[in-house]
């Protein structure tokens, strides 16, 4: 075999990444935070043409396990779907909060659900039941609807 790289994913590292063996083996960890821990994700992609891969590393915020309840902890960690659109909705939280921002023109820091569902909707590109899912998302004052 005529390698270049090895490219794995096998171990957590502190930046998501790390090249070893004179640059011949790439590992890469997807996880942030991984088991409560600090260290960032990493995403690579490496094009037929270019002689360098990409790399993006990325951290999220912690989640305090303790504040949820049991059930929002086995959706957290069991349901892949509710896993992939958290990670979708935190790959675009900058222009989320963007949007959110720009829609409260009030700056009371409170949008209504109607609101909040069209710009997720329109940042994730996602046509989902925006307002069905509110609870596993967001949190939502009963004084604001009224």
């Amino acid at each position: 075999y005529n390698l270049n790289m090895i490219i794995r994913s096998h171990q957590a590292k502190q930046d998501g990444y790390e090249y070893n063996h004179d640059g011949k083996v790439l590992t890469v960890f997807s996880a942030s935070n991984y088991c409560g821990g600090n260290n960032w994700g990493a995403v690579v992609r490496w094009d037929y043409n270019e002689e360098e891969p990409w790399i993006s590393s990325f951290k999220t915020e912690g989640v305090a396990m303790e504040k949820l309840s049991f059930s929002k902890q086995v959706t957290l960690f069991e349901d892949p779907a509710y896993h992939s659109l958290i990670e979708k909705i935190m790959s675009n939280k900058t222009l989320l909060l963007k949007e959110f921002l720009k829609a409260d023109t009030s700056k009371t820091e409170h949008l209504s659900l109607t609101i909040w569902a069209d710009i997720m909707s329109d940042v994730l590109q996602m046509d989902l039941p925006w307002l069905i899912l509110r609870t596993k998302l967001v949190q939502v004052h009963e004084y604001l609807l009224n």
